[in-house]
């Protein structure tokens, strides 16, 4: 029986009781869940088939009313369900326990639950082309290891790392501009690549020597390749405009390029020409990569490769230097 139907019936019992032993001769009407019953002095419920556990309580004795109602209230307890007793501590506790036991029950929907694939895609997990190359990340080493050095070359008593160079001469050859010659006659110019020293003046390099990474404006970076060349035939100008043709190669994998136009040069005291002077650095001859990854060229072997060419006599010569990089910054 419903919690509802227990209460109604207990009221019943105990309003029949009352108008028996009160000797009410009317009839009391009362409006239970919507249902009209009708109560007489001796307990007969009319229009409700509930009333037949309480009718015709026979007394108006006051004591035997009383245990009659008191029965009656027992009975209707027994019957309903044994619920905590929120009113004492151990009965709160049951209640609480009860309830939490309730919510426990409520389990998400299977369906609810993020499939695995789901939740893997919301782990940011670095691209397996965006990790550094093993060969790459050995070019970090610094000072110590003595790999790359910053703010200037190495001095005469530091440790300085051994690094296989590669023999320029066993890379395959860089094709000549087409533009120069449609038959590319034997070279006979004496370049010599260099840079700017100390006093605006040219400074020759030589195989195995420390080259700067200089950074530009705009996120590059370079080296600058200086030269001059001797053995021009009836050069006298003041200023004579040579084809130039320079690159940087590492391991034979071309990293940096220069221009492949006319620069213009100068007459040296020695009677060659150069394109270094006083505001005149060189060639910028640019990597490949911004100025961010120039970390991956510290201390590594470059082959500058520089080929000049006389418009006018169809002169050409080259040359190359296997050079060591270090960082121009501290």
């Amino acid at each position: 029986m419903e919690r509802a139907s227990l209460l109604k019936v207990a009221l019943m019992t105990v309003l029949t009781l009352l108008a028996a032993a009160c000797g009410q001769a009317a009839a009391a009407h009362v409006e239970l869940d919507g249902t009209l019953s009708t109560w007489y002095p001796d307990g007969y419920v009319a229009e409700d088939a509930a009333s037949d556990a309480v009718a015709d309580v026979g007394t108006t004795d006051a004591d035997a009313v009383a245990d009659t109602v008191a029965d009656a209230a027992d009975a209707t307890a027994d019957a309903l369900p044994d619920l905590p007793d929120a009113t004492t501590p151990d009965g709160l506790a049951d209640a609480v326990t009860a309830d939490v036991l309730a919510d426990a029950a409520d389990v998400p929907d299977v369906a609810d639950v993020p499939d695995v694939a789901d939740v893997a895609d919301t782990v940011d997990v670095p691209d397996v082309a965006d990790v550094p190359d093993a060969a790459d990340v050995a070019a970090v080493d610094t000072g110590p290891l003595g790999v790359c050095f910053k703010g200037a070359p190495p001095s005469g008593d530091a440790f300085v790392a051994d690094i296989a160079a590669t023999d320029p001469t066993t890379c395959p050859t860089t094709e000549l501009p087409a533009t120069w010659f449609a038959t590319p006659p034997a070279p006979t110019l004496v370049v010599t690549p260099g840079f700017l020293g100390a006093g605006d003046a040219f400074v020759a390099y030589k195989d195995n020597d420390w080259a700067p990474v200089i950074y530009g404006m705009q996120g590059s970076f370079h080296v600058w390749a200086g030269f001059t060349v001797d053995g021009i035939p009836n050069a006298t100008a003041p200023t004579l405009p040579l084809d130039v043709q320079i690159w940087g190669e590492t391991s034979c994998v071309t990293v940096a390029s220069g221009v492949t136009a006319k620069v213009a040069t100068v007459p040296t005291a020695s009677g060659a020409y150069s394109n270094v002077f006083v505001g005149s650095s060189g060639v910028p001859t640019q990597f490949y990569v911004p100025a961010a990854s120039s970390y991956l060229y510290c201390g590594i072997w470059l082959d500058l490769h520089i080929r000049i060419h006389d418009p006018v006599s169809n002169a050409w010569g080259e040359a190359v230097r296997t050079l060591r990089i270090y960082d121009s910054k501290p």
